[in-house]
């Protein structure tokens, strides 16, 4: 599958999983299972204070299902990202906001890529694919032509 990729782009993911990190998840998780709603009208009330108005009605308009959330913890715990990171042979961008809470371990998952870039959005947090939406954009569609990927016919311009 790799020799398919012609290159990797994460972002917001550069802490290594551990169970103590995972805690206020399925604390968080309990605390939505025991609400007659599942925590529902609190997550749309939180998005909204961290997304604001609109990109919280788009985030949660199709609904919100807080029931997964003990099963992605489970998932993202049993995997191990930097030997992941180091069996990817080709380029990779760890890509966070310059506010992002999740870059612990960000120098650890950079040095386990054969060929990778930390990458930072200033102004950003850890949603940032939600609240920098057009800054990502502008990073992966200049990183596709930097790749010279088939369907980039001109370079996305810098951001003034």
């Amino acid at each position: 599958m790799a020799e398919r990729v012609a290159g990797l782009v994460a972002f917001g993911c550069t802490t290594l999983p551990t169970p103590a990190r995972a805690r206020p998840y399925l604390l968080a998780a309990g605390l939505f299972a025991r609400r007659p709603d599942s925590g529902a009208r609190l997550t749309r009330f939180l998005s909204t204070a961290l997304l604001g108005r609109e990109t919280a009605a788009a985030f949660t308009g199709g609904g919100v299902s807080n029931a997964a959330i003990p099963d992605v913890v489970d998932a993202i715990l049993a995997r191990n990202p930097l030997a992941d990171l180091r069996g990817y042979p080709g380029p990779a961008w760890l890509v966070n906001g310059a506010k992002d809470h999740f870059r612990t371990d960000e120098r650890q998952f950079v040095a386990a890529c054969r060929d990778g870039r930390l990458e930072l959005l200033p102004g950003a947090g850890h949603l940032a694919p939600l609240t920098a939406a057009a800054d990502v954009t502008r990073f992966i569609d200049n990183t596709a032509f930097r790749l010279k990927l088939p369907d980039q016919a001109t370079p996305m311009p810098e951001k003034p």
